[in-house]
């Protein structure tokens, strides 16, 4: 529901200024049902409009989902929560917005295409709530304007998109048309540009009260058995290795009976899992002296915060609350299933471990079959040098005794030739 009242006053055709004051009831997906007040101002010209909206919604909330009652745990402390309920209430905001034709800067391209653009800024804040801040830009257009005898219906195009960290992007486009009766000033224009056209101008303000959901706090409540506060839950299992076992009493690493002996288990409830060796008959005799037991079918009932709370022994472990949650403390099955689990992936890693050994095994020996070919060419390669190396020196060897024996026949020709001058002398 929107109800409201405007009042505007047109300044001589050049400004329009206004006050206007709106009843606003909505109801949210959520069955929240809410008044609210909106009071606002506005600024109308041929150039630029601007207008501000303070918005005053009613002080209240709606418990919208609720969280029951269930027992937590925090390493080997156990206690109770209550509260954490989901509210909605609405919230008080303002915005303020200002905007101004595209073509401020010719009459002419303003009359033809008319085309505004706004920009606005909002903020909404509650008690215990985010708040909502964001910008929104939006496109007003008008499209064309009919006319019945004197009366005028003006078609227009609404486009808005705004973003804050609460909502996110928001988008919106619609249509919509403003009837104006016995509109004299305007009378036959396709597109009236008088200003007072303007004076039933739709008001631009959220009409939409905001609302917005949070989280109450979580009360902790301590648990008690026959007037004694329990504390601590300890897990013991039989699959330990006597008092050398390192436990913490947690499920993950749980005590062994030995090491729980040592333990002060004054306000403390001792959960029973199995492990991988049968119970021994020490196991037995021991877990029958221990108080607050569970896992061998035996329930144990304490109280929190005015609720019945029942630790439950039925295949699992699990923590019964009152009119609140049950709370899995040991499942059976799962924990099977993650021993499964670690033992696949112990045989999987295992099976890793061998293919990986195999291809380094493989790498060594193509790496060292590679080196010993390495080598073998080196070898080669060594005697090639000096096989060339001899034949160069052979090869010297050769030239010089070619030269030589060159010197040697020269020398006999010349002797030849001197006994054969004598010769011819004598």
């Amino acid at each position: 529901i929107n109800l409201g009242l405007v009042l505007r006053h047109n300044y001589e055709d050049k400004a329009i200024f206004g006050a206007y004051a709106y009843f606003d009831r909505r109801q949210t997906a959520s069955k929240f049902t809410v008044n609210g007040l909106t009071a606002g101002v506005e600024a109308l010209s041929k150039y630029v409009d601007a207008r501000a909206n303070i918005y005053v919604p009613q002080t209240k909330r709606k418990k919208t989902s609720h969280r029951k009652t269930k027992v937590d745990m925090q390493g080997t402390s156990i206690f109770a929560l209550s509260g954490g309920h989901t509210y909605e209430s609405a919230l008080r905001g303002y915005d303020v917005e200002i905007g101004a034709p595209i073509f401020a800067f010719s009459d002419k391209l303003n009359e033809k295409i008319g085309t505004k653009v706004h920009v606005a800024r909002y903020s909404f804040k509650g008690k215990n709530t985010k708040s909502i801040i964001g910008t929104r830009f939006r496109l007003e257009q008008d499209i064309a304007t009919l006319w019945a005898g004197m009366d005028s219906y003006k078609i227009y195009m609404n486009a808005e998109t705004q973003k804050d960290s609460v909502r996110k992007r928001q988008n919106f486009v619609g249509l919509g048309v403003k009837v104006t009766f016995n509109d004299k000033a305007n009378i036959g224009k396709k597109k009236p540009n008088s200003l007072s056209h303007r004076m039933m101008d739709t008001v631009i303000r959220d009409i939409d009260i905001v609302a917005s959901k949070s989280t109450g706090p979580q009360d902790k409540h301590n648990l008690y058995r026959n007037g004694q506060k329990i504390e601590k839950a300890y897990y013991v299992a039989s699959n330990s290795n006597g008092a050398n076992h390192t436990g913490d009493g947690t499920e993950s690493n749980p005590y062994s009976y030995e090491q729980l002996a040592t333990k002060d288990q004054n306000g403390s409830i001792v959960i029973e899992t199995t492990g991988a060796r049968a119970m021994t008959h020490s196991d037995k005799v021991q877990s029958d002296q221990i108080q607050n037991l569970v896992g061998q079918g035996a329930d144990v009932e304490l109280t929190a915060g005015g609720h019945k709370v029942v630790i439950q022994d039925q295949g699992g472990v699990s923590a019964n609350v009152d009119g609140g949650e049950t709370t899995t403390l040991l499942d059976s099955a799962k924990n099977s299933a993650v021993k499964a689990q670690k033992m696949h992936a112990i045989v999987t890693a295992a099976r890793l471990d061998a293919v990986l050994r195999d291809k380094i095994a493989k790498a060594a020996s193509a790496a060292a079959r590679a080196e010993a070919e390495r080598a073998a060419a080196a070898a080669k390669l060594q005697r090639m040098a000096r096989a060339k190396a001899e034949f160069t020196k052979k090869k010297e060897a050769a030239a010089t005794a070619k030269e030589v024996a060159k010197k040697e026949v020269a020398a006999a020709t010349k002797i030849q030739s001197l006994l054969e001058e004598k010769k011819v002398e004598k």
